[in-house]
């Protein structure tokens, strides 16, 4: 969190470059703090339950100015579907300090990722959630920097994960499948094939 202390059940405010906004909109709930990966990754597990339908798309994006704000707006209005929504990651700081090549983390330099996603348990709503992921995702696609997420590709991304990564990233990955996995256990979802 930035620019809070609590001493002895006295919070100190401090100016922060969160402070305007977080004024204007407060939040629900604040959980600041450390946490284990294993925790964050599984801190939803209850939304969703075996067998919930799920579809996502992502995009990268360098700025968010008054052209992509609106897009956001508007689909945020339109927007009525309990599980469907999307949010926006602020890059920067120690994330983007890391060289783009030591890891395979595409477009390591983006200022911005948005992730549009849905869930729903009845197969007659895909079209409906899918409509507002993919509708958002193709306003968006102007405005992007061409940064995709592989956990955020959709079935109908044929070109599998090769086009998420550089070349170089993508040799490394391929060399480590096959050292690891040359029967190809791990298959589901977009496969980095071994060399």
């Amino acid at each position: 969190m930035l620019g809070r202390g609590r001493t002895g059940g006295i919070c100190h405010e401090y100016p922060s470059p969160r402070d305007q906004p977080e004024r204007a909109a407060p939040p629900d709930a604040e959980d600041v703090g450390p946490v284990r990966w294993t925790s964050w990754q599984s801190s939803v597990d209850d939304l969703f339950p075996r067998g919930v339908r799920a579809y996502w798309k992502n995009a990268s994006l360098d700025r968010i100015d008054g052209a992509v704000a609106s897009i956001l707006i508007r689909r945020a209005a339109q927007q009525r579907r309990r599980g469907t929504g999307f949010d926006i990651h602020h890059m920067g700081g120690a994330f983007a300090s890391i060289p783009q090549d030591a890891t395979p983390f595409p477009h390591r330099g983006a200022r911005y990722w948005l992730n549009i996603y849905g869930y729903w348990p009845d197969p007659a709503q895909d079209l409906a959630h899918t409509a507002f992921i993919r509708g958002l995702a193709a306003d968006i696609a102007p405005y992007a920097t061409g940064g995709r997420y592989v956990n955020f590709m959709a079935a109908e991304d044929a070109d599998g994960p090769g086009p998420v990564y550089d070349p170089a990233a993508s040799a490394r990955l391929a060399a480590l499948k096959k050292r690891y996995d040359p029967a190809n256990l791990f298959k589901i979802n977009h496969n980095i094939p071994a060399q």
